[in-house]
């Protein structure tokens, strides 16, 4: 078999093993670097015709990305936790009943079915996953709880924020209550809704006392039976509420960025969960 010329002439110094198959077809390899030899043209493919390599992935978030979002991925543990115990257990004390019924406010099983969890807590008697029903909620009610149908899971999400808004505007927001809304781990899952919504109540405190009530109302049902001042309210609580209110008048007069006020560039206030 003769040798093809263009390949040989002009480059004597590669070599090259040819191999007959069924005395038709020519397979050629180059053994040195370049491109692979065509099978049909013989002639080297260029590199530019070959196809390209798989671009690499999407380059993960950074660690400083990371480090910031960690706070709150730790705070989110800690509120499922407090979300768990009132759906499963705190909804179902006679305690919380009790109270809701004086501040005129629904419980999650008078409105939706949620369905009780297994796990046991770590705070309830042993080998009992969640303490028997009071005396005066009836049995079949419980019995009918049952999961939502499949895609339909967001129905079972419940904001503790209106029990929490409801407990602060009633002065009810001491220590014990909410433990036996939100469990003894509150601080940690829901004390930092806790003192924003307690700031909130003392700046809504610049409106009058109808605007403030319709504004705590949930519904005509659900309205608010009393306002209290806001109950054992400390120093802090007081100067943090008095800069957030300036720094909203100051929105108001669209003093921002460049045109804030010096007298407003203090430490930031701390709303994130810690």
């Amino acid at each position: 078999m003769a040798p093809r010329h263009g390949v040989d002439d002009e480059r004597p110094h590669k070599k090259r093993k040819v191999q007959m198959t069924n005395g038709a077809d020519v397979q050629v390899k180059v053994e040195l670097g370049g491109g692979p030899i065509s099978k049909t043209t013989g002639f080297q493919q260029h590199p530019a015709s070959q196809p390209l390599a798989s671009k690499p992935p999407a380059s993960q978030p950074s660690d400083s990305q990371s480090a910031a979002l960690q706070p709150v991925i730790e705070w989110f543990v800690e509120y499922k936790s407090c979300q768990s115990y009132f759906l499963n257990y705190a909804q179902h004390s006679a305690y919380v009943q009790a109270l809701c019924a004086f501040m005129n406010i629904k419980l999650p099983y008078q409105k939706i079915p949620i369905s009780p969890q297994s796990a046991p807590f770590p705070w309830l008697p042993h080998g009992s996953p969640w303490p028997p029903p009071p005396d005066n909620l009836r049995l079949p009610l419980l019995g009918n709880l049952s999961c939502p149908p499949p895609g339909n899971e967001s129905s079972q999400y419940v904001s503790l924020i209106p029990y929490i808004q409801r407990l602060v505007c009633m002065g009810l927001d001491d220590n014990l209550n909410l433990q036996k809304f939100f469990g003894r781990g509150w601080s940690s899952g829901i004390g930092t809704m806790h003192e924003n919504e307690r700031k909130n109540y003392l700046k809504a405190a610049k409106r009058s006392w109808l605007e403030i009530k319709l504004a705590y109302d949930i519904g005509r049902e659900e309205t608010v039976p009393f306002l209290v001042p806001l109950r054992g309210a400390t120093e802090k609580e007081i100067t943090d509420a008095g800069r957030d209110w300036s720094e909203w008048l100051a929105m108001q007069d669209w003093m921002l960025g460049p045109r804030r006020p010096h007298s407003l560039v203090v430490h930031g206030i701390e709303r994130m969960p810690r």
